[in-house]
């Protein structure tokens, strides 16, 4: 049988919510008791005995040890009273919102007229598919253990405090499903008070809108709430509880943070006027991130920490360290626009940036430490303090931009301290091993212990301007960039001391020898070298640095080392001439710095940068105008040309072949008859390049027309002329340049007939003119030059075979010798913009020779296709050998004086071989036309050749 139970609810003046129970025992006694208001703790008893239980909600709890003290309470009490039957009870109760007039304390709004107090929870679910408002009745207390939230709650608000003050605890957590919405709490000025205490309370994700007071007791937590404060009211985090990863917003009001608490991830923002003091022993800024913004105070005092919390102090707010036991605040981050206040406290901050001041007005000389977070930051702000120091840690750099005006040391331990600011008064910095200072500012003085560095500029070419002495010690560097029209440089009013090495650290291009270059300046007097120097970049091992010294000033100086023992064993003739030439210029006093990137080059890369500088292009002309004057020379005494009798009907041999004589061997004699013929010819060869001379492979064509009279004088002997005209090109292998021209030839030849021999002879003048052109990509030059010259040839050929047969068929050993000169006057490469002609040469004139002898066999053969067409074909294999194969050229380059060297082209064949093929048919009456190819193949060059000729005799 269950036992009835009257239970009452008092709120005594203390505040206080007190339950007390009349609980009916199963032998029918009755007993008197205060136990906390929520469900029953205590089972049934076999005996009628009276159990007293009291729990103040929000007060530690105390007992009663007499009814008289408990009646007063129990007769102020009735402002809430409900009688169940309770059966044997379970430990924190859920009970259900039922809703009704949203009145918290009243029995009806919940199920089974229970209101969750104490440790039961109150549980809000489908029943409330809406808006609901729950209320907490002024000058009233209420607590309750867990809130619980369900998917299909709806929107749950709890006005606390209508108009009075009130008072609500929540022991327990604030629970909502993944799919609800978070509750939110309007905590009402006046006096009204919304607690979390206990271990287990926590705020949850609720909304939190506070004009009262929001307090966190025990080791309770914010949760992932939202924590609006407003107009006064006050958010305070005490004993040992969190922040949570809250969100903490506060306007003209103040949160406080106090013994123990700390507000672990918070995102905390201050506004208007509003404060956030961490007080107490052992309150913490944990790994919070905090935003002042102006008018608005961040306070630290008593023994407080930073944690790893960032602070965002703006414009107009203010960061107070008045730390009187904890020597040192450190936060992962500050960015103080506003105004920090530091006293007599140590700052330390893994990076700080911002443009406020930072002031101590503390004789004791505080430090700001910085860079801790292996991060780079920038503060162009304002740091004030007479003794206060500065010290750099961390790998990454810390830009100021700022003043400091100190007696106070600066110490950079790691990473760089770039001053593009001042860092004024007399303390100095002071660099160890692993730090640098950089920069483009002003320091007092400065002392680089070994390991240390000093790099001038910041971010470029730049100035440390120092009012003070300068010490480098042995085993520091000073680095020095330089371009092509300043350097980094140290000025410094004081003395300087040198026992550190110097690296140079080239940008851009343009260098030139003979620039000085002051790279460290000492009014006070300079002592001491660099010592080693280094260079870092482009300078080469052509390149040399001098550096010179007076008595106070350091001066860096570039010049040119000589190229030719930096070349490679074994380098070819070309590339070594025009290092040679270039030395013996730079050597004679010459200015080599349109040449500066040729010296920068590593060795292995310098062979050919110098073949591109050599200008081998213009050798082309020799071999191009050889081949058409020897062409030329070739074709007016080509045995298919001449006339084959005096008249077209005559059956009279030719006097240059002698291919059908009669039976007798003796030719008919005839009267003078006249030839005249015309052939188109077009030719394409290449040559190898040479390793010996370094010239490039090359490439040439010849095309053009050629024609022809000649007169029979006697039986045996005629004479005649010739003239031709084409074009011509070439181009080298490896971009060294191409040509183009046009050529025209005049010659004379003869022919007589020695009974089965013959003798030939020919004379030729040929008039060439080329255009050049080449293309300089290296030795950080990319220009084109282009050029024109016109050349002379003068050639000869002399020719005598036998033929052995008969008038149908017949062989004809041959011998042959060709000479040719050739003349051309000396020119110089033009040029336009952007191309600035440092690379430019000029050519010499030149004259050369081409000695060519032949030992071959022709042969011919005579078909009767018709009575009076006859069809002759004929074919030669010969050998040829030529003297003199050279190809060459005298240059010097226009902008240096003695230069002068000679550069070689592609060698012709000295041995090749010659072989013809070609057919005559009589298509008319004394007029024939004739088609053949001639090809060579040499051991460095091949060429073929197609003819087609038409002649007609009379």
């Amino acid at each position: 049988m269950k036992r009835p139970i009257l239970r009452f609810f008092s709120i005594i003046p203390s505040g206080d919510i007190r339950s007390y129970e009349i609980r009916i025992s199963r032998q029918g006694r009755r007993g008197l008791g205060s136990r906390p208001a929520g469900p029953a703790q205590c089972s049934a008893r076999r005996h009628a005995e009276a159990t007293v239980i009291q729990s103040a909600l929000s007060r530690p709890s105390h007992a009663l040890t007499t009814h008289r003290r408990l009646i007063p309470h129990l007769m102020a009490g009735l402002s809430a009273v409900s009688l169940t039957l309770a059966a044997p009870e379970a430990r924190a109760t859920d009970i259900l919102w039922t809703g009704g007039n949203g009145e918290f304390l009243t029995g009806s709004n919940w199920a089974g007229g229970v209101v969750p107090l104490g440790t039961d929870a109150g549980v809000f679910g489908d029943v409330l598919a809406r808006t609901v408002t729950v209320t907490v009745a002024p000058a009233t207390s209420a607590g309750t253990g867990d809130l619980k939230f369900n998917a299909d709650a709806g929107q749950v608000t709890f006005n606390l405090g209508l108009g009075a003050g009130s008072r609500f605890a929540i022991v327990g957590r604030v629970i909502t499903d993944a799919a609800g919405q978070a509750p939110i709490f309007n905590v009402q000025a006046g006096g009204t008070q919304l607690v979390f205490q206990a271990g287990t309370a926590s705020a949850g994700n609720a909304t939190i809108n506070n004009q009262g007071t929001v307090t966190f007791e025990g080791t309770s937590s914010a949760g992932t709430a939202i924590i609006n404060t407003t107009n006064g009211g006050l958010l305070y985090i005490g004993g040992n509880s969190q922040g949570g990863s809250a969100v903490l917003n506060a306007t003209d009001s103040t949160i406080r943070v106090e013994t123990g608490a700390h507000t672990q991830n918070a995102t905390i923002t201050l506004n208007g006027t509003s404060a956030l003091r961490f007080q107490g022993g052992g309150a913490s800024a944990s790994a919070a991130s905090i935003t002042a913004n102006s008018g608005s105070l961040v306070e630290f005092t008593g023994y407080t920490f930073g944690g790893t919390a960032s602070l965002d102090i703006k414009s107009g707010a203010t960061l107070e360290m008045q730390n009187s036991s904890n020597p040192t605040l450190a936060f992962s981050s500050l960015i103080a626009n506003g105004t920090v206040n530091m006293g007599s406290t140590n700052l330390t901050v893994g990076s700080l940036s911002g443009a406020g001041t930072i002031d101590t007005a503390s004789a004791g000389g505080p430090t700001i430490t910085v860079g801790g977070g292996n991060v780079s930051s920038s503060f162009s702000g304002t740091i004030t303090g007479t003794t206060l120091g500065l010290v750099k840690n961390g790998t990454g750099t810390f830009t100021f931009g700022g003043t400091m005006a100190t007696s106070g040391l600066t110490q950079v331990n790691v990473g760089t301290l770039q001053v593009d600011g001042s860092i004024g008064g007399t303390g100095g910095v002071s660099v160890a091993s692993g730090g640098t200072l950089a920069g483009a500012g002003t320091v007092s003085g400065f002392t680089v212990a070994s390991g240390g560095f000093v790099a001038p500029g910041s971010g470029g070419i730049g100035t440390l301007n120092v009012t003070g002495n300068a010490t480098l010690n042995a085993g520091s560097t000073t680095v020095i960039e330089v371009s092509a029209a300043s350097a980094d440089r140290l000025a410094i009013s004081g003395t300087a001391s040198l026992a550190g090495g110097l690296r140079l650290v080239t940008v851009g291009t343009g260098f030139s020898f003979g620039t000085n270059y002051t790279i460290l300046s000492a009014a006070g007097g300079l002592t001491g070298t660099f010592n080693p120097v280094n260079i870092v970049g482009s300078f080469g091992p052509g390149i040399g640095t001098n550096l010179s010294y007076t008595g106070t000033d350091a001066i860096l100086s570039l010049s040119a080392n000589a190229l030719l023992p930096l070349l490679p064993t074994g380098i070819a003739t070309n590339p070594r001439n025009v290092a040679t030439a270039i030395d013996r210029a730079v050597g004679g006093g010459a200015d080599g710095s349109a040449f500066f990137g040729l010296y920068a080059l590593n060795p292995s890369a310098m062979p050919g940068a110098l073949s591109a500088l050599s200008g081998e292009a213009a050798t082309g002309t020799q071999q191009t105008a050889f081949n058409a004057a020897g062409l030329f020379l070739s074709m007016m005494l080509d045995p298919m040309t001449g006339a084959r009798g005096a008249t077209a009907a005559s059956a009279s041999p030719s006097l240059v072949q002698m291919a059908d004589p009669p039976v007798g061997g003796r030719a008919v004699a005839v009267d003078a008859g006249w030839n005249v013929w015309t052939k188109a010819y077009a030719q394409s060869g290449a040559t190898n390049g040479d390793a010996g001379t370094g010239a490039a492979s090359s490439t040439g064509s010849l095309y053009g027309v050629a024609a022809g009279a000649d007169k029979r004088l006697t039986p045996d002997t005629l004479v005649g002329f010739a003239l031709s005209g084409g074009g011509t090109s070439f181009g080298l292998g490896q971009a060294r340049g191409s040509g183009t021209g046009d050529t025209f030839q005049a010659g004379l030849y003869g022919s007589t007939r020695l009974g089965d021999g013959y003798v030939s002879a020919a004379l030729a003048y040929g008039w060439n003119s080329f255009s050049i052109s080449r293309t300089v990509a290296a030795a950080g030059l990319n220009e084109t030059y282009a050029s024109r010259v016109t050349a002379q040839t003068y050639g000869g050929r002399l020719e005598a075979g036998w033929r052995m047969g008969v008038r149908a068929y017949g062989l004809t050993p041959y011998a042959a010798l060709e000479a040719i000169g050739y003349q051309a006057p000396g020119y110089a490469e033009t040029f336009t913009a952007p191309t600035t002609g440092a690379a430019a040469l000029a050519y010499a004139g030149k004259s050369s020779a081409s000695i060519r002898s032949e030992l071959g066999l022709r042969a011919d053969a005579r078909t009767e296709l018709a009575p009076g067409q006859t069809l002759i074909t004929y074919g030669r294999l010969a050998w040829a050998y030529q003297a003199r194969p050279d190809r060459s050229v005298d240059a010097s380059f226009q902008g240096l004086a003695n230069s002068g060297f000679t550069v070689f082209g592609a060698r012709a064949s000295t041995h090749t071989a010659l072989a013809s093929l070609g057919a005559e048919l009589q298509i008319a009456a004394g007029t024939r036309l004739s088609s053949s190819l001639d090809a060579e193949l040499g051991d460095r060059h091949r060429s073929i050749r197609a003819n087609l000729g038409l002649r007609h005799s009379w």
